[in-house]
Protein backbone atom coordinates (compact mmCIF):
# COMPACT_ATOMS: atom_id res chain seq x y z
CA UNK A 1 0.00 0.00 0.00
CA UNK A 2 1.41 3.13 -1.21
CA UNK A 3 2.29 5.68 1.87
CA UNK A 4 -0.17 8.51 2.99
CA UNK A 5 1.91 11.56 1.49
CA UNK A 6 1.70 9.37 -1.99
CA UNK A 7 -1.44 10.40 -2.42
CA UNK A 8 -1.40 13.52 -1.45
CA UNK A 9 1.39 14.09 -3.42
CA UNK A 10 0.06 12.81 -6.55
CA UNK A 11 -3.55 14.57 -5.76
CA UNK A 12 -1.34 17.47 -5.43
CA UNK A 13 0.94 17.36 -8.75
CA UNK A 14 -2.53 16.44 -11.45
CA UNK A 15 -4.42 19.00 -9.46
CA UNK A 16 -2.42 21.87 -10.09
CA UNK A 17 -1.20 20.98 -13.81
CA UNK A 18 -5.34 20.69 -14.34
CA UNK A 19 -6.01 23.88 -12.47
CA UNK A 20 -3.76 25.45 -15.09
CA UNK A 21 -4.95 23.55 -17.67
CA UNK A 22 -8.58 24.65 -16.82
CA UNK A 23 -7.61 28.34 -16.60
CA UNK A 24 -5.81 28.61 -19.64
CA UNK A 25 -8.07 26.85 -21.71
CA UNK A 26 -11.19 28.57 -20.72
CA UNK A 27 -9.55 31.73 -21.69
CA UNK A 28 -9.36 30.23 -25.40
CA UNK A 29 -12.73 28.94 -25.28
CA UNK A 30 -13.56 32.75 -24.69
CA UNK A 31 -11.41 33.66 -27.59
CA UNK A 32 -12.81 30.84 -29.68
CA UNK A 33 -16.61 31.42 -29.01
CA UNK A 34 -16.05 35.51 -29.56
CA UNK A 35 -14.09 35.27 -32.48
CA UNK A 36 -16.25 32.20 -34.68
CA UNK A 37 -19.91 32.79 -32.82
CA UNK A 38 -21.99 30.34 -31.24
CA UNK A 39 -22.36 28.70 -35.18
CA UNK A 40 -18.50 28.39 -35.27
CA UNK A 41 -18.57 27.22 -32.09
CA UNK A 42 -20.94 24.87 -32.39
CA UNK A 43 -18.83 23.20 -35.48
CA UNK A 44 -15.76 22.94 -33.59
CA UNK A 45 -17.51 21.35 -30.34
CA UNK A 46 -19.31 18.77 -32.39
CA UNK A 47 -16.43 18.05 -34.62
CA UNK A 48 -14.37 17.13 -31.73
CA UNK A 49 -17.72 14.78 -29.96
CA UNK A 50 -17.63 12.88 -33.43
CA UNK A 51 -14.09 11.54 -32.76
CA UNK A 52 -14.59 11.16 -29.19
CA UNK A 53 -17.82 9.08 -29.65
CA UNK A 54 -15.82 6.84 -32.05
CA UNK A 55 -12.94 7.17 -30.30
CA UNK A 56 -13.97 5.21 -27.15
CA UNK A 57 -13.62 1.95 -29.18
CA UNK A 58 -10.06 1.89 -29.41
CA UNK A 59 -9.86 2.05 -25.32
CA UNK A 60 -11.73 -0.36 -24.03
CA UNK A 61 -11.38 -0.14 -20.56
CA UNK A 62 -7.06 -0.78 -21.43
CA UNK A 63 -6.49 2.43 -19.42
CA UNK A 64 -7.91 1.26 -16.47
CA UNK A 65 -6.47 -2.07 -16.40
CA UNK A 66 -3.29 -0.96 -17.14
CA UNK A 67 -3.54 1.46 -13.94
CA UNK A 68 -4.43 -1.36 -11.46
CA UNK A 69 -2.54 -3.92 -12.49
CA UNK A 70 0.76 -2.02 -12.71
CA UNK A 71 -0.60 -1.21 -9.50
CA UNK A 72 -0.79 -4.43 -8.22
CA UNK A 73 2.10 -6.17 -10.04
CA UNK A 74 4.69 -2.99 -10.81
CA UNK A 75 7.34 -6.03 -12.63
CA UNK A 76 4.60 -6.35 -15.30
CA UNK A 77 4.39 -3.19 -17.03
CA UNK A 78 6.41 -3.34 -19.61
CA UNK A 79 4.74 -6.62 -21.21
CA UNK A 80 0.92 -5.17 -20.47
CA UNK A 81 1.56 -1.91 -22.01
CA UNK A 82 3.10 -3.69 -25.06
CA UNK A 83 -0.22 -5.18 -25.81
CA UNK A 84 -2.23 -2.81 -25.13
CA UNK A 85 -0.21 -0.76 -27.12
CA UNK A 86 -0.28 -3.07 -29.95
CA UNK A 87 -3.98 -3.49 -29.86
CA UNK A 88 -4.99 0.76 -29.59
CA UNK A 89 -2.70 1.23 -32.54
CA UNK A 90 -4.07 -1.23 -34.99
CA UNK A 91 -8.00 -0.23 -33.90
CA UNK A 92 -7.18 3.18 -33.91
CA UNK A 93 -6.59 3.20 -37.50
CA UNK A 94 -9.89 1.17 -37.99
CA UNK A 95 -12.25 3.62 -35.87
CA UNK A 96 -10.58 6.10 -37.90
CA UNK A 97 -11.93 4.92 -41.47
CA UNK A 98 -15.46 4.10 -39.77
CA UNK A 99 -15.38 7.78 -38.78
CA UNK A 100 -14.67 9.49 -42.03
CA UNK A 101 -17.35 7.30 -43.62
CA UNK A 102 -19.57 7.83 -41.20
CA UNK A 103 -19.04 11.87 -41.79
CA UNK A 104 -19.18 11.71 -45.11
CA UNK A 105 -22.39 9.01 -45.44
CA UNK A 106 -24.56 11.20 -43.39
CA UNK A 107 -23.50 14.51 -45.59
CA UNK A 108 -22.19 16.66 -43.14
CA UNK A 109 -20.48 19.82 -44.74
CA UNK A 110 -16.87 19.71 -45.85
CA UNK A 111 -16.19 21.89 -43.41
CA UNK A 112 -17.17 19.59 -40.80
CA UNK A 113 -15.48 16.33 -42.94
CA UNK A 114 -12.08 18.05 -42.67
CA UNK A 115 -12.17 18.97 -38.89
CA UNK A 116 -13.31 15.87 -38.29
CA UNK A 117 -10.42 14.31 -40.17
CA UNK A 118 -8.41 16.43 -38.28
CA UNK A 119 -9.60 15.72 -34.79
CA UNK A 120 -9.71 12.08 -35.33
CA UNK A 121 -5.64 12.15 -36.43
CA UNK A 122 -5.33 14.05 -32.83
CA UNK A 123 -7.32 11.36 -31.22
CA UNK A 124 -4.96 8.81 -32.79
CA UNK A 125 -1.91 9.61 -30.95
CA UNK A 126 -4.00 10.45 -27.88
CA UNK A 127 -4.60 6.86 -27.80
CA UNK A 128 -0.83 6.19 -27.58
CA UNK A 129 -0.17 8.17 -25.49
CA UNK A 130 -2.95 7.69 -22.87
CA UNK A 131 -2.06 3.81 -21.82
CA UNK A 132 1.84 5.40 -21.05
CA UNK A 133 0.37 7.39 -18.49
CA UNK A 134 -1.59 5.08 -17.23
CA UNK A 135 1.59 3.17 -16.43
CA UNK A 136 2.48 6.08 -14.48
CA UNK A 137 -0.86 6.16 -12.26
CA UNK A 138 -0.39 2.85 -11.58
CA UNK A 139 3.23 3.78 -10.55
CA UNK A 140 1.64 6.37 -8.80
CA UNK A 141 4.21 8.62 -10.32
CA UNK A 142 2.06 11.67 -11.58
CA UNK A 143 4.12 13.98 -11.52
CA UNK A 144 5.18 13.28 -15.54
CA UNK A 145 1.97 13.46 -16.58
CA UNK A 146 0.91 16.92 -14.50
CA UNK A 147 4.03 17.98 -16.87
CA UNK A 148 2.91 16.68 -20.00
CA UNK A 149 -0.59 18.48 -19.36
CA UNK A 150 0.79 21.58 -18.98
CA UNK A 151 3.25 21.55 -22.29
CA UNK A 152 0.29 19.89 -24.67
CA UNK A 153 -2.22 22.74 -22.99
CA UNK A 154 0.60 25.19 -23.34
CA UNK A 155 1.01 24.18 -27.23
CA UNK A 156 -2.31 23.89 -27.83
CA UNK A 157 -3.76 27.11 -26.18
CA UNK A 158 -1.20 29.11 -28.09
CA UNK A 159 -1.02 28.12 -31.29
CA UNK A 160 -5.18 27.87 -31.34
CA UNK A 161 -4.85 31.38 -29.54
CA UNK A 162 -2.97 32.98 -32.31
CA UNK A 163 -4.85 31.64 -34.83
CA UNK A 164 -8.57 33.18 -33.27
CA UNK A 165 -7.04 36.55 -33.13
CA UNK A 166 -5.47 36.49 -36.53
CA UNK A 167 -9.44 35.38 -37.26
CA UNK A 168 -7.52 32.09 -39.13
CA UNK A 169 -9.61 29.49 -40.44
CA UNK A 170 -11.68 26.90 -37.86
CA UNK A 171 -9.93 24.01 -39.00
CA UNK A 172 -6.06 25.37 -37.86
CA UNK A 173 -7.67 25.18 -34.58
CA UNK A 174 -8.22 21.53 -34.73
CA UNK A 175 -4.21 21.49 -36.18
CA UNK A 176 -2.98 23.08 -32.85
CA UNK A 177 -4.60 20.19 -31.06
CA UNK A 178 -3.27 17.48 -33.59
CA UNK A 179 0.52 19.14 -32.93
CA UNK A 180 0.07 18.83 -29.12
CA UNK A 181 -1.09 15.52 -28.99
CA UNK A 182 2.57 14.40 -31.08
CA UNK A 183 4.22 16.03 -28.84
CA UNK A 184 2.52 14.22 -25.74
CA UNK A 185 3.02 10.78 -27.59
CA UNK A 186 6.84 10.99 -27.91
CA UNK A 187 6.75 12.90 -24.10
CA UNK A 188 4.91 9.79 -22.47
CA UNK A 189 7.55 7.19 -24.61
CA UNK A 190 10.63 9.20 -23.51
CA UNK A 191 9.91 8.81 -20.01
CA UNK A 192 8.83 5.33 -19.88
CA UNK A 193 12.48 4.88 -21.14
CA UNK A 194 14.57 7.12 -18.75
CA UNK A 195 12.17 7.43 -15.61
CA UNK A 196 10.01 3.86 -15.18
CA UNK A 197 12.87 1.97 -17.39
CA UNK A 198 9.47 0.21 -19.30
CA UNK A 199 10.20 -1.01 -22.55
CA UNK A 200 7.61 -1.37 -25.08
CA UNK A 201 7.76 -4.57 -27.63
CA UNK A 202 5.09 -4.74 -30.17
CA UNK A 203 4.79 -8.49 -30.51
CA UNK A 204 1.51 -9.98 -30.37
CA UNK A 205 1.12 -11.94 -27.22
CA UNK A 206 -1.50 -14.02 -27.59
CA UNK A 207 -2.26 -15.71 -23.85
CA UNK A 208 -1.39 -11.84 -22.01
CA UNK A 209 -3.87 -10.53 -25.12
CA UNK A 210 -6.87 -12.10 -24.30
CA UNK A 211 -6.02 -12.19 -20.80
CA UNK A 212 -6.16 -8.28 -21.08
CA UNK A 213 -9.29 -7.87 -22.92
CA UNK A 214 -11.06 -10.03 -20.74
CA UNK A 215 -10.34 -7.95 -17.80
CA UNK A 216 -11.04 -4.84 -19.83
CA UNK A 217 -14.59 -5.51 -21.07
CA UNK A 218 -16.39 -4.71 -18.33
CA UNK A 219 -13.87 -1.41 -18.46
CA UNK A 220 -15.36 -1.29 -22.51
CA UNK A 221 -18.83 -1.22 -21.53
CA UNK A 222 -18.05 1.41 -19.11
CA UNK A 223 -16.29 4.01 -21.27
CA UNK A 224 -18.37 3.58 -24.00
CA UNK A 225 -21.87 4.42 -22.21
CA UNK A 226 -20.04 7.08 -20.27
CA UNK A 227 -18.71 8.52 -23.65
CA UNK A 228 -22.57 8.58 -25.20
CA UNK A 229 -23.73 10.52 -22.36
CA UNK A 230 -20.79 12.99 -22.29
CA UNK A 231 -20.42 13.65 -25.81
CA UNK A 232 -23.82 12.69 -27.74
CA UNK A 233 -25.48 16.01 -26.18
CA UNK A 234 -23.66 18.19 -28.75
CA UNK A 235 -23.42 16.08 -31.78
CA UNK A 236 -27.53 15.77 -31.21
CA UNK A 237 -28.16 19.35 -30.58
CA UNK A 238 -26.18 20.37 -34.01
CA UNK A 239 -27.66 17.24 -36.17
CA UNK A 240 -31.56 18.27 -34.75
CA UNK A 241 -31.37 21.88 -33.70
CA UNK A 242 -28.70 23.48 -35.93
CA UNK A 243 -24.89 24.55 -35.19
CA UNK A 244 -25.66 28.00 -33.11
CA UNK A 245 -27.85 25.67 -30.32
CA UNK A 246 -24.94 23.43 -30.03
CA UNK A 247 -22.46 26.58 -29.63
CA UNK A 248 -25.20 28.15 -26.93
CA UNK A 249 -24.99 24.48 -24.84
CA UNK A 250 -21.02 24.08 -25.69
CA UNK A 251 -20.50 27.63 -23.88
CA UNK A 252 -22.27 26.60 -20.75
CA UNK A 253 -20.97 22.94 -20.46
CA UNK A 254 -17.61 24.03 -21.32
CA UNK A 255 -17.92 25.53 -17.76
CA UNK A 256 -18.96 22.48 -16.54
CA UNK A 257 -16.43 20.31 -17.49
CA UNK A 258 -13.51 23.18 -16.95
CA UNK A 259 -14.47 22.49 -13.19
CA UNK A 260 -13.75 18.61 -13.51
CA UNK A 261 -10.59 18.71 -12.90
CA UNK A 262 -10.70 18.35 -9.38
CA UNK A 263 -12.61 15.44 -8.74
CA UNK A 264 -10.30 14.09 -12.00
CA UNK A 265 -7.02 14.50 -10.27
CA UNK A 266 -8.63 13.22 -7.12
CA UNK A 267 -9.55 10.05 -8.38
CA UNK A 268 -6.70 9.10 -10.53
CA UNK A 269 -4.63 9.41 -7.60
CA UNK A 270 -7.15 7.35 -5.11
CA UNK A 271 -7.65 4.90 -8.03
CA UNK A 272 -4.20 3.75 -7.52
CA UNK A 273 -4.41 3.71 -3.91
CA UNK A 274 -7.76 1.82 -3.00
CA UNK A 275 -6.57 -0.92 -5.86
CA UNK A 276 -3.05 -1.66 -3.76
CA UNK A 277 -5.68 -1.34 -0.36
CA UNK A 278 -7.87 -3.60 -1.72
CA UNK A 279 -5.28 -6.54 -1.87
CA UNK A 280 -4.19 -6.03 1.09
CA UNK A 281 -6.66 -4.23 3.85
CA UNK A 282 -10.55 -3.88 2.18
CA UNK A 283 -11.28 -1.68 5.76
CA UNK A 284 -8.95 1.16 4.22
CA UNK A 285 -10.77 1.31 0.94
CA UNK A 286 -13.82 2.76 2.36
CA UNK A 287 -11.59 5.12 4.60
CA UNK A 288 -9.71 6.32 1.24
CA UNK A 289 -13.15 6.81 -0.74
CA UNK A 290 -15.63 8.75 1.82
CA UNK A 291 -12.29 10.73 2.75
CA UNK A 292 -12.50 12.26 -0.95
CA UNK A 293 -15.99 12.09 -0.84
CA UNK A 294 -15.90 14.81 2.02
CA UNK A 295 -13.46 16.65 0.44
CA UNK A 296 -15.10 16.71 -3.15
CA UNK A 297 -18.62 17.86 -1.15
CA UNK A 298 -17.14 20.40 0.43
CA UNK A 299 -16.02 22.07 -2.87
CA UNK A 300 -18.91 21.26 -5.25
CA UNK A 301 -21.83 21.67 -3.57
CA UNK A 302 -21.04 25.76 -3.17
CA UNK A 303 -19.73 25.72 -6.99
CA UNK A 304 -23.34 24.25 -8.58
CA UNK A 305 -25.24 26.87 -6.29
CA UNK A 306 -22.93 29.82 -7.25
CA UNK A 307 -22.67 28.94 -11.28
CA UNK A 308 -26.91 28.88 -11.08
CA UNK A 309 -26.48 31.86 -9.13
CA UNK A 310 -23.67 33.95 -10.65
CA UNK A 311 -24.52 32.35 -14.22
CA UNK A 312 -25.33 35.79 -16.14
CA UNK A 313 -22.10 37.07 -15.19
CA UNK A 314 -20.15 33.76 -15.95
CA UNK A 315 -21.67 33.38 -19.33
CA UNK A 316 -20.83 37.42 -20.46
CA UNK A 317 -17.46 36.33 -19.74
CA UNK A 318 -17.47 33.47 -21.82
CA UNK A 319 -19.00 34.33 -24.61
CA UNK A 320 -20.90 38.12 -24.43
CA UNK A 321 -23.86 39.10 -25.80
CA UNK A 322 -24.70 36.60 -28.22
CA UNK A 323 -24.66 33.32 -26.14
CA UNK A 324 -27.53 34.69 -23.22
CA UNK A 325 -29.48 31.82 -24.23
CA UNK A 326 -26.62 30.06 -22.68
CA UNK A 327 -27.70 31.20 -19.19
CA UNK A 328 -30.30 28.85 -18.30
CA UNK A 329 -28.51 25.89 -19.31
CA UNK A 330 -25.55 26.70 -17.24
CA UNK A 331 -28.25 27.02 -14.53
CA UNK A 332 -29.86 23.42 -14.88
CA UNK A 333 -26.25 22.30 -15.43
CA UNK A 334 -24.78 23.60 -12.27
CA UNK A 335 -26.97 20.14 -10.87
CA UNK A 336 -25.08 17.99 -13.02
CA UNK A 337 -21.93 19.56 -11.94
CA UNK A 338 -22.47 18.16 -8.27
CA UNK A 339 -23.33 15.27 -9.21
CA UNK A 340 -20.45 14.19 -11.48
CA UNK A 341 -18.28 15.51 -9.01
CA UNK A 342 -19.32 13.02 -6.67
CA UNK A 343 -19.50 10.49 -9.09
CA UNK A 344 -15.50 10.46 -9.97
CA UNK A 345 -14.45 9.21 -6.86
CA UNK A 346 -17.17 6.21 -6.89
CA UNK A 347 -15.98 5.18 -10.22
CA UNK A 348 -12.53 4.60 -8.74
CA UNK A 349 -14.24 2.74 -6.09
CA UNK A 350 -16.03 0.30 -8.31
CA UNK A 351 -13.19 -0.45 -10.46
CA UNK A 352 -10.83 -0.64 -6.98
CA UNK A 353 -13.00 -3.53 -5.52
CA UNK A 354 -13.55 -5.14 -9.12
CA UNK A 355 -17.01 -4.36 -9.24
CA UNK A 356 -16.55 -2.96 -12.76
CA UNK A 357 -19.50 -5.14 -14.19
CA UNK A 358 -22.09 -3.75 -12.31
CA UNK A 359 -20.69 -0.45 -13.09
CA UNK A 360 -20.62 -0.95 -16.92
CA UNK A 361 -24.56 -1.74 -16.15
CA UNK A 362 -25.17 1.58 -14.47
CA UNK A 363 -23.21 3.66 -17.02
CA UNK A 364 -25.11 1.71 -19.77
CA UNK A 365 -28.54 1.97 -18.91
CA UNK A 366 -27.36 5.53 -18.05
CA UNK A 367 -26.34 6.10 -21.52
CA UNK A 368 -29.49 5.00 -22.90
CA UNK A 369 -31.21 6.73 -20.63
CA UNK A 370 -29.27 10.57 -22.06
CA UNK A 371 -29.93 9.58 -25.42
CA UNK A 372 -33.27 8.42 -24.83
CA UNK A 373 -34.55 11.98 -22.75
CA UNK A 374 -32.16 13.89 -25.53
CA UNK A 375 -34.73 12.53 -28.15
CA UNK A 376 -37.49 13.78 -26.36
CA UNK A 377 -36.02 17.29 -25.01
CA UNK A 378 -33.64 18.38 -27.37
CA UNK A 379 -36.82 19.03 -29.94
CA UNK A 380 -38.95 20.88 -27.75
CA UNK A 381 -36.61 22.78 -25.54
CA UNK A 382 -33.27 22.34 -27.19
CA UNK A 383 -29.82 23.21 -25.52
CA UNK A 384 -32.18 23.49 -21.85
CA UNK A 385 -33.51 20.01 -22.66
CA UNK A 386 -30.21 18.87 -23.25
CA UNK A 387 -28.92 20.57 -20.63
CA UNK A 388 -31.73 18.42 -18.01
CA UNK A 389 -30.71 15.48 -19.93
CA UNK A 390 -27.12 15.75 -18.72
CA UNK A 391 -28.30 16.77 -15.21
CA UNK A 392 -30.62 13.63 -14.81
CA UNK A 393 -28.35 11.06 -16.24
CA UNK A 394 -25.37 12.03 -13.71
CA UNK A 395 -27.99 12.16 -10.81
CA UNK A 396 -28.58 8.56 -11.78
CA UNK A 397 -25.50 7.26 -11.98
CA UNK A 398 -25.07 8.93 -8.37
CA UNK A 399 -27.41 6.86 -6.60
CA UNK A 400 -26.68 4.00 -8.24
CA UNK A 401 -23.49 3.80 -7.74
CA UNK A 402 -24.16 4.94 -3.91
CA UNK A 403 -26.08 1.89 -3.74
CA UNK A 404 -24.21 -0.74 -5.30
CA UNK A 405 -21.27 0.66 -2.74
CA UNK A 406 -23.39 1.18 0.22
CA UNK A 407 -21.30 -1.65 2.60
CA UNK A 408 -17.72 -0.29 2.13
CA UNK A 409 -18.97 3.39 3.34
CA UNK A 410 -21.77 2.63 5.42
CA UNK A 411 -19.55 3.05 8.75
CA UNK A 412 -19.20 6.68 7.37
CA UNK A 413 -22.53 7.27 6.23
CA UNK A 414 -23.74 9.30 9.08
CA UNK A 415 -20.58 11.33 8.96
CA UNK A 416 -21.41 12.46 5.17
CA UNK A 417 -24.39 12.57 5.23
CA UNK A 418 -24.61 15.48 8.26
CA UNK A 419 -21.45 17.08 6.47
CA UNK A 420 -23.75 17.18 3.09
CA UNK A 421 -26.87 18.46 4.80
CA UNK A 422 -24.63 21.15 6.52
CA UNK A 423 -23.03 22.17 3.28
CA UNK A 424 -25.93 22.38 1.18
CA UNK A 425 -27.36 24.99 4.30
CA UNK A 426 -24.45 27.02 4.19
CA UNK A 427 -24.29 27.08 0.49
CA UNK A 428 -28.05 27.52 0.24
CA UNK A 429 -27.15 30.80 2.81
CA UNK A 430 -24.53 31.78 0.51
CA UNK A 431 -26.66 32.12 -2.54
CA UNK A 432 -29.08 34.30 -0.48
CA UNK A 433 -26.87 36.69 0.48
CA UNK A 434 -25.10 36.85 -3.07
CA UNK A 435 -28.60 37.79 -4.33
CA UNK A 436 -29.25 40.26 -1.48
CA UNK A 437 -25.92 42.23 -2.01
CA UNK A 438 -26.47 42.06 -6.59
CA UNK A 439 -29.85 43.28 -5.52
CA UNK A 440 -28.37 45.97 -3.01
CA UNK A 441 -25.08 47.38 -4.71
CA UNK A 442 -25.94 46.02 -8.34
CA UNK A 443 -26.85 50.33 -8.73
CA UNK A 444 -23.62 50.89 -6.97
CA UNK A 445 -21.54 48.43 -8.79
CA UNK A 446 -22.33 49.76 -11.89
CA UNK A 447 -21.92 53.21 -11.19
CA UNK A 448 -18.48 52.97 -9.93
CA UNK A 449 -17.60 51.04 -13.00
CA UNK A 450 -19.26 53.84 -15.13
CA UNK A 451 -17.02 55.93 -14.04
CA UNK A 452 -13.78 53.80 -14.70
CA UNK A 453 -14.99 53.91 -18.24
CA UNK A 454 -15.74 49.96 -18.36
CA UNK A 455 -18.98 49.29 -20.41
CA UNK A 456 -21.84 48.08 -18.20
CA UNK A 457 -21.85 45.13 -20.24
CA UNK A 458 -18.55 44.42 -21.50
CA UNK A 459 -16.16 40.85 -20.38
CA UNK A 460 -14.33 43.76 -17.79
CA UNK A 461 -17.22 44.20 -15.90
CA UNK A 462 -18.55 40.61 -16.22
CA UNK A 463 -15.15 39.54 -14.81
CA UNK A 464 -15.37 42.43 -11.96
CA UNK A 465 -18.91 41.31 -10.59
CA UNK A 466 -18.04 37.50 -11.14
CA UNK A 467 -15.11 37.66 -8.82
CA UNK A 468 -16.83 40.06 -6.46
CA UNK A 469 -19.29 37.53 -5.68
CA UNK A 470 -17.38 34.67 -5.76
CA UNK A 471 -15.49 36.54 -2.88
CA UNK A 472 -18.33 37.60 -0.85
CA UNK A 473 -19.78 33.82 -1.84
CA UNK A 474 -16.63 32.13 -0.35
CA UNK A 475 -16.70 34.28 2.78
CA UNK A 476 -20.59 33.71 3.64
CA UNK A 477 -19.93 29.80 2.95
CA UNK A 478 -17.01 29.31 4.97
CA UNK A 479 -18.36 31.45 8.10
CA UNK A 480 -21.23 29.58 7.89
CA UNK A 481 -19.90 26.26 7.55
CA UNK A 482 -17.57 26.97 10.58
CA UNK A 483 -20.71 28.14 12.64
CA UNK A 484 -22.12 24.53 11.99
CA UNK A 485 -18.92 22.83 12.16
CA UNK A 486 -19.17 21.41 8.79
CA UNK A 487 -15.79 22.06 8.65
CA UNK A 488 -13.27 22.98 11.71
CA UNK A 489 -9.99 25.38 11.91
CA UNK A 490 -8.28 22.11 12.80
CA UNK A 491 -9.56 20.46 9.76
CA UNK A 492 -8.29 23.78 7.29
CA UNK A 493 -5.25 23.11 9.30
CA UNK A 494 -5.13 19.72 8.53
CA UNK A 495 -5.41 20.44 4.66
CA UNK A 496 -2.83 22.75 4.77
CA UNK A 497 0.07 21.10 6.69
CA UNK A 498 -0.90 17.57 4.32
CA UNK A 499 -0.62 19.92 1.61
CA UNK A 500 2.64 21.54 2.46
CA UNK A 501 4.37 18.57 4.44
CA UNK A 502 3.09 15.79 2.18
CA UNK A 503 0.74 14.18 4.97
CA UNK A 504 -2.95 13.01 4.35
CA UNK A 505 -5.51 15.33 5.81
CA UNK A 506 -8.49 13.50 8.43
CA UNK A 507 -11.79 13.60 9.92
CA UNK A 508 -12.11 15.82 12.62
CA UNK A 509 -13.52 12.34 14.50
CA UNK A 510 -12.73 9.03 14.13
CA UNK A 511 -15.69 6.53 12.21
CA UNK A 512 -16.37 4.83 14.94
CA UNK A 513 -18.07 7.99 16.68
CA UNK A 514 -19.72 9.12 13.74
CA UNK A 515 -21.21 5.71 12.41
Amino acid sequence: MAAPSRLTKNTSYLTMAYIIQKMLTLVYFVIVARVYGPVGQGQYSASLALAALFAVLTDLGLSFVLTREVARKPERASALLSQALLFRMLMGILIFAVTMLFVWGRGYSDQMILLVALAGIATWFDMISTPCWAVFRGLQRLQYESTSVLMVTAIMVGMGSTVALLHGPLYLLIVGILISSVVSCFYAFMLLRRKAQVFVKLKFDRSLMGQILIWAAPFAVAAIASRIYTYVDAVMLQRIAGDAHAGWYSAANKIVLALQFIPAALAAAVYATMSAQFENDTRLVGRTYSLATYYLMLLVIPMGMGLATLAPYFISVVGGQEYTQSIPVLQVLSIALVSSFLIFPLGSLLAAINKQKQNSIILTIAGLINVGINIFLIPRWQEVGAAWASSITYTFILIASLVLTWQLWKDYKKYLIVSFLKMTTAATIMAGAIIVIQQTLSTSIAVLLNTAHIPPTGVIHAIINALLYVFIGAIVYGGVLLLLRGITIKQIRDVIHAIIKKDEPHYEESPSRNA
